[in-house]
Formats: C-alpha cells, structure tokens, sequence
C-alpha cells in the first residue's frame, strides 16, 4: 500500500511539473499565497514544501533550456554576421 501512495504523490509530482512549465518563468517566480495555496488544494497529497521543491526544479528546467537554445543559436548569428561582414 505505501508503493501506491508514493506512486500517486510522484503522479501528482508529475502533473504539476508538467502544469507549471507551461508558464512563463517570471509568472513562476512570482508565484503568490493565493496561487500557492490553490496549488496546493489542487495536489493534495504534495507537501508544501514538495510544492516548493518542484517549482524550483521547474525553474532551473526552464532556465537550463533557454541556455540551450541560446547556444544554439549563438553559432548561427556568428555565420551571419562573419558572411555580412566579409562580402
């Protein structure tokens, strides 16, 4: 019985995680009481200091895929400007 309930809680861990990254980083960082504490009915069985722990780690993914692709476009923008800059 406590594998299920840990499989629920993690399936709830999940379902948040998935909600939050579709919004924008700075709504996530500025998230308020209110909002917290809907959140918090709305996942029932995450603590509030679950909540916390996977809103951080929604963050840091966010953050982390904006750096990529801002790697990744850094080579193009280069080749774009060397082309502009030798013809």
């Amino acid at each position: 019985m406590p594998s299920r309930s840990k499989d629920m809680k993690l399936t709830q861990g999940r379902d948040l995680a998935s909600h939050l990254f579709d919004r924008k980083l700075k709504e996530l960082m500025a998230i308020d009481e209110p909002e917290r504490s809907r959140y918090l009915t709305d996942y029932p069985l995450l603590s509030p200091a679950e909540f916390d722990d996977v809103v951080q780690q929604v963050i840091q993914a966010k953050r982390t895929q904006q750096e990529m692709v801002g790697w990744r476009v850094v080579p193009h923008d280069l080749t774009v400007i060397v082309l502009v800059v030798v013809t």
